[in-house]
């Protein structure tokens, strides 16, 4: 399950992600921040924080979001590790 957060892939413990596409990408799902929160267990004001960038997202936080917001491996790929691809790109 691409998901879990037992999945080697995701079992990041900082997960360099590219901010402005996930705001982007969470503004599009039509998901409200107030849902979003509630099902990663954090305030509103917590996750506002971390789209932010002063708080990091943990691994398992990042699962359970691309759980919620539904992406696909092509998207989880493009916003939570832009940043590590584009460096290592061949």
């Amino acid at each position: 399950d691409l998901y879990s957060h037992k999945n080697a892939n995701i079992r990041l413990g900082v997960i360099n992600l590219d901010l402005e596409k996930l705001k982007a990408f969470i503004e599009q799902s039509g998901r409200s921040i107030t849902f979003i929160a509630d099902k990663l267990d954090m305030s509103r004001e917590s996750l506002y924080k971390k789209l932010d960038g002063r708080i990091k997202f943990s691994a398992e936080e990042t699962c359970t979001l691309a759980t919620i917001l539904r992406m696909t491996s092509d998207e989880i790929m493009d916003i939570f590790f832009a940043k590590y691809v584009r460096k290592n790109a061949i």
